[in-house]
């Protein structure tokens, strides 16, 4: 007799009444929600049912127009007639392409016209030129700056350079002296002449001094100036010196530095205004041009003031051109 297998399948755990009890609730918990949710749904679907909204009426069909029409498939030609609406869209897309070539080819040829074409050529030219306007504007208005700005640079070094010219230009001549209102001859000695003058306010000067002397200048209504250089610097100061001591010069004879022709302007300027008692006094030493302001109180009593421009000069009305030339820049002495 055989014996039976053994089963290997595990039993399920044993539950306790409570457990099986739980179960149970939970499971009717789950059948009454399910039941609430279909009646909620039904209760949607039975409102939407109810509920009607206006539709648009579907377009009839070329076969419901021919029944309404009383044409029905016992007439003849019935089919053509179907397909007579496809026809007329073949013949509405030939029909629209030929108007649009027509169309373009008018416009082509009013576009070809002078009239159509001057309007163009001005629309065009007018739309560049407004273009070409806010975009130069701004670089005319720019150019303007750098040439202003250019002119004033270019003034400045122009000073400069014609400030440093003159120094070293007066530099040359510091050993010459000029003197004015010497009687003029014919074969005449200049340097025995200068000499009988410079003797009146300096006994001790002698010929050895004088490296060379003789007349400048075109002949005018009196005489011309006289030249001197001395061997030295010494020598020319030495007669300067003296004059402030002997001041017994023959009349309308005078001595003076001799100056280059910026500066000789300068001092003649300087002079009118001693004339008209804008300053107090104005003299030069080394080629410097010097006045003595009138005080106009007691800190200025005695004050003196190098005149470097006539822009420096009390009392002197400059020119439109001086002031241009003068004005915005220092017209700082150059080294010596």
């Amino acid at each position: 007799m055989m014996e039976s297998p053994v089963s290997t399948r595990k039993r399920p755990p044993t539950r306790s009444p409570i457990e099986m009890q739980q179960d149970i609730l939970m499971a009717a918990n789950k059948n009454e929600t399910l039941k609430k949710q279909r009646v909620v749904q039904q209760d949607i679907k039975s409102m939407l049912t109810k509920t009607s909204y206006p539709t648009e009426p579907s377009p009839p069909t070329v076969r419901e127009l021919f029944y309404s029409e009383g044409i029905t498939e016992q007439d003849d030609n019935f089919e053509d007639l179907l397909h007579f609406p496809e026809a007329i869209k073949d013949i509405d897309k030939s029909l629209l392409a030929d108007t649009v070539s027509t169309i373009a080819s008018k416009v082509a040829d009013s576009f070809r016209q002078a009239p159509v074409q001057n309007l163009l050529r001005n629309m065009i030219s007018e739309i560049v030129n407004d273009s070409l306007e806010k975009f130069v504007s701004p670089l005319k208005e720019e150019v303007n700056c750098l040439k202003i700005e250019l002119a004033r640079v270019t003034n400045c070094l122009n000073n400069k350079i014609q400030m440093r010219t003159d120094e070293l230009e007066q530099y040359s001549r510091k050993n010459c002296i000029r003197i004015n209102g010497i009687e003029e001859q014919n074969k005449e000695d200049v340097e025995k002449k200068s000499l009988d003058v410079l003797q009146i306010v300096c006994p001790n000067v002698v010929s050895s001094d004088i490296e060379n002397c003789h007349r400048v200048g075109k002949p005018e209504r009196g005489p011309r100036q006289i030249i001197l250089r001395f061997n030295s610097y010494k020598s020319k100061r030495k007669i300067f010196s003296d004059m402030k001591q002997h001041k017994n010069l023959p009349e309308n004879v005078y001595i003076n530095e001799d100056l280059t022709k910026y500066r000789s302007y300068i001092y003649s300027l300087t002079r009118k205004a001693y004339k008209s008692k804008s300053i107090s006094q104005c003299w030069t030493r080394d080629g410097k041009v010097f006045v003595r302001l009138n005080p106009v109180s007691e800190d200025e009593l005695g004050k003196v003031k190098r005149i470097l421009t006539p822009l420096d000069i009390p009392g002197y009305a400059p020119s439109e051109e001086e002031i241009i030339k003068y004005c915005g820049e220092s017209m700082t002495p150059a080294p010596e």
